[in-house]
This record gives C-alpha cells, structure tokens and sequence, in this order.
C-alpha cells in the first residue's frame, strides 16, 4: 500500500489511485498551510506485514 509522512505545515487534500496500476501508484494532493522546510516521505507498505517495502524522502519548502 502507498503511504506518505507529512511535515506539519503541509495537509494531504486527496489521494486518488491510477486504476490501470492497482495500488501501486496514486496521485497525492498536497496544500500548504504555512510557511516551513522540512522533507516529506512517500513509500509503499507490505499489506501484510506493514513493513516499509520502499520509501523517498523528498525535500520541501513554502515560503510566505
């Protein structure tokens, strides 16, 4: 399953999954909601497991 981790000053909108690829890609929807710099995490999940399979970190930063 895909996961994101979110640094506070960003919300997650929406999620919406690619129906061709299952659960293995979707499209997040992101919106910032003040000022900061941080990284923000995106990966999958074993489904059984919960385990971390594969992960990103992506650096961010929203100027006010």
């Amino acid at each position: 399953m895909p996961f994101i981790e979110l640094p506070a000053f960003i919300e997650s909108i929406r999620q919406d999954v690619l129906e061709e690829d299952g659960i293995h890609s979707c499209i997040y929807t992101l919106r910032a909601i003040a000022p900061g710099h941080g990284q923000l995490r995106i990966g999958f999940r074993d489904l059984q497991s919960n385990s971390i399979t594969h992960q990103k970190s992506i650096q961010v930063k929203v100027s006010g």
